[in-house]
C-alpha cells in the first residue's frame, strides 16, 4: 500500500508540472515557431537554446551562472527525480531502502542529490574549459540524420569559436556524479562496479534525452 501511494504521488507530481509547462508552451502569446521558444515555455526548462545550430553565440560567465541556477530550479529536474524514485520504488532498488514511504523519500533525495552534483560539476567544468552543452536544433529534415546529430550532441560540446569537441564537462560530470553518489548509497550498491553501471545508464539516458529534444518541437507544434 505504501509503495502504491508513493507511486501515485510521483506520477501526480510529474503530470502536474509537465501539464503546466505544456499549457504554457501552447499559450497563444508564445511565438509559434518551434525554434523561437520564450524562457517560460517547455523548451526553456529542457535547456534548449531555442535556435538552430547556425545561430550559436558563446555564453558569458554570467550567463553560464544564470543557466546553472535555472537548471537547478527546473521543474523537469523534479519531474525526473520523482519519476526515477517511483521506478526505483516499484523495482525495490536499492533493496535495503525498502518500499515504505521512507524508502521513497530516500530515493527521491538520492535523485535530487544527483541532479545537484551533476549540474554543479558540469557548470564548473564548462566555466573552466569554455564548453557549451546547450542543445541546438540540427535544422535537418531526414529522421536518421537528426537522430545521429542528437546522439553525437550528447557527448559533444561547443567551444567559444562554435567548433564542436568531445565534452569533458558533460561526460565528466556524469561520471563524477555516478561515482560520488556511491558515498550515500547502501553498502550493497556502493562498489566501483555499481558506479560504472550508473555511469553507463546516465550516458544512455543523456543520449535519449537529446533525441527527445530534437523531435519535441515537431510533436508540440504538429498541426491536425
Amino acid at each position: 500500500m505504501a509503495r502504491r501511494r508513493s507511486g501515485v504521488f510521483s506520477a501526480r507530481l510529474a503530470w502536474l508540472v509537465l501539464g503546466a509547462s505544456l499549457l504554457r508552451a501552447q499559450d497563444p502569446a508564445v511565438p509559434a515557431h518551434p525554434l523561437r521558444a520564450s524562457p517560460n515555455t517547455l523548451f526553456y526548462f529542457l535547456e534548449m537554446s531555442g535556435a538552430p545550430q547556425g545561430e550559436f553565440r558563446p555564453l558569458t560567465q554570467d550567463q553560464r551562472a544564470r543557466a546553472y541556477v535555472r537548471g537547478l530550479l527546473s521543474p523537469f529536474a523534479i519531474v525526473q527525480a520523482a519519476a526515477s524514485a517511483g521506478l526505483g520504488q516499484w523495482r525495490d532498488v536499492p533493496r535495503p531502502w525498502g518500499q515504505e514511504e521512507a524508502g521513497y523519500s530516500r530515493r527521491l533525495a538520492d535523485y535530487l542529490g544527483r541532479e545537484v552534483v551533476q549540474h554543479s560539476l558540469r557548470w564548473g567544468l564548462e566555466s573552466v574549459l569554455h564548453e557549451d552543452n546547450r542543445y541546438f536544433q540540427s535544422g535537418r529534415t531526414g529522421a536518421w540524420g537528426r537522430v545521429k546529430y542528437a546522439l553525437a550532441s550528447s557527448v559533444l560540446a561547443r567551444k567559444d569559436s562554435g567548433s564542436r569537441c568531445f565534452s569533458l564537462s558533460q561526460v565528466g560530470s556524469l561520471a563524477g556524479t555516478a561515482f560520488l553518489s556511491r558515498t550515500w548509497q547502501p553498502a550493497t550498491d556502493s562498489s566501483p562496479e555499481h558506479g560504472a553501471i550508473s555511469f553507463g545508464i546516465a550516458l544512455a539516458s543523456n543520449a535519449g534525452m537529446h533525441v527527445f529534444k530534437e523531435f519535441l518541437p515537431d510533436l508540440l507544434h504538429r498541426r491536425p
